[in-house]
């Protein structure tokens, strides 16, 4: 009866604890998707903003001949 009762708490701790790093582990992966998606976002206005800054020189150099 002990035996039953230890081996079901035991198993019981397991599930808990799986249950804990199964959950960090998808929280891990979304913050490193996001972190992901951030910096892509930020390439993609640092682009953006290189190539406005560029037709902004052209039109100066435009402007002025």
């Amino acid at each position: 009866m002990e035996t039953q009762a230890s081996s079901a708490v035991h198993s019981a701790d397991q599930s808990v604890k799986i249950e804990e790093i199964t959950k960090y582990h998808e929280a891990k992966e979304r913050s490193q998707t996001t972190a992901q998606d951030d910096y892509k976002d930020k390439v993609s206005i640092s682009a953006k903003a290189r190539e406005l800054n560029q037709h902004s020189e052209i039109n100066e150099v435009v402007e002025r001949v």
